[in-house]
């Protein structure tokens, strides 16, 4: 009995690795989407799913599972960004659930939340960086777009200043 129960334990954090997984890997998906995909993620994978909740708190945003009540049962980890804490992911018991390893929760909840802190953390430094790359490669384009009329401010300042140049400019053209 408690190797079945252990190893559906398993398969709960498993299928809420994957979830998670699945909600970074969304085309497009902006990251406050992405905490509140997670946060309604999260609570399944845990041993006492139905008094699981959830909370990200990321750059002055909160983003909480259905329901959400903070209570002194609680394990975090740091959400970070090249080495810097922007964040957290909380996970909360509702009410008293029996003593495990960590408090009410498994050593593997502990390992799970800190696993997906820092998958949010990878995904936050990839998006940064996309959209740095995006706003480069706009301000490429835009200064290697030739800009119409430019010509005509050149022409015009080399018929004011050599008249015979331009006439023979002018002829070629």
């Amino acid at each position: 009995d408690r190797l079945l129960t252990s190893l559906r334990e398993r398969a709960k954090e498993l299928n809420c690795l994957y979830a998670v997984e699945e909600i970074l890997n969304l085309p497009d998906a902006k990251p406050a989407d992405v905490c509140r995909g997670i946060v309604q993620v999260i609570p399944p994978g845990w041993q006492y799913s139905d008094l699981c909740r959830a909370r990200i708190a990321l750059d002055g945003e909160v983003f909480e599972s259905d329901d959400f009540r903070a209570t002194n049962w609680s394990q975090s980890a740091d959400i970070t960004l090249q080495d810097r804490r922007v964040g957290e992911i909380s996970v909360f018991y509702i009410e008293e659930a029996p003593l495990e390893e960590d408090g009410p929760f498994l050593k593997e909840e502990t390992r799970l939340v800190r696993t997906i802190a820092d998958r949010l953390g990878h995904y936050l430094l990839y998006d940064r960086m996309k959209r740095h790359f995006e706003e480069l490669d706009r301000a490429r384009k835009h200064l290697g777009e030739p800009r119409r009329g430019d010509w005509r401010i050149v022409m015009q300042l080399l018929d004011r200043t050599d008249p015979s140049l331009f006439a023979k400019i002018s002829h070629q053209m």
